[in-house]
């Protein structure tokens, strides 16, 4: 039964297909090829799509209590994920840094690697610095009369974090790779 309702179904949609009318084809440009003897082309027109999006508002407002605690709250969880994968690459780098200790005493050349793991602290250390103050920026942004263009410095601090993220991850990788090498030399 259930097998006929859907032929059925089908059936009906192509039946549709079938005898639905084209578009309907204007001659926008007629470019005829003095080499091949076919006819030339016409080019169909297709009509505009009419534009849906309504304009954004150009008054600020400011958000409502729910808004601004919600807003607080989010801004918050991104901030704290921040600061834990930050706190990540401290202790990779303070690892990264006993492996250069170990391969040292055992006689090889961890340079290159303390220079990686050097950049890893910095970029560590900067994303930090870039997140420092953020929780009191958005509180204050999220009771400004214009919320909207008060949160575009903090986004770029947010992008900016990030970014320190992907050099700190750069460097870890970077480091790893030195260190192995210079281990494997030492063996």
């Amino acid at each position: 039964m259930l097998g006929l309702g859907f032929f059925a179904g089908a059936a009906s949609l192509a039946n549709a297909q079938a005898t639905t009318t084209p578009l309907p084809t204007t001659p926008t440009s007629t470019i005829a090829d003095t080499a091949s003897p076919t006819p030339a082309v016409a080019t169909p027109t297709v009509p505009a799509l009419p534009v849906t999006s309504a304009p954004r508002p150009t008054t600020a407002t400011p958000l409502t209590t729910a808004d601004q605690t919600r807003v607080i709250n989010l801004a918050a969880n991104i901030s704290n994920q921040l600061e834990a994968s930050l706190g990540r690459y401290e202790t990779i780098a303070n690892r990264l840094a006993a492996r250069a200790d170990r391969i040292e005493s055992a006689g090889g050349d961890a340079q290159v690697g303390r220079t990686y793991i050097a950049a890893l602290r910095n970029h560590a250390q900067a994303g930090r610095t870039t997140l420092q103050q953020i929780d009191q920026r958005v509180g204050a942004m999220a009771t400004a009369a214009n919320p909207a263009a008060a949160w575009v410095p903090i986004k770029q601090s947010y992008r900016d974090t990030a970014q320190t993220l992907q050099s700190a991850r750069t460097s870890a990788v970077a480091a790893v790779a030195a260190l192995k090498v210079a281990a494997s030399i030492t063996e």
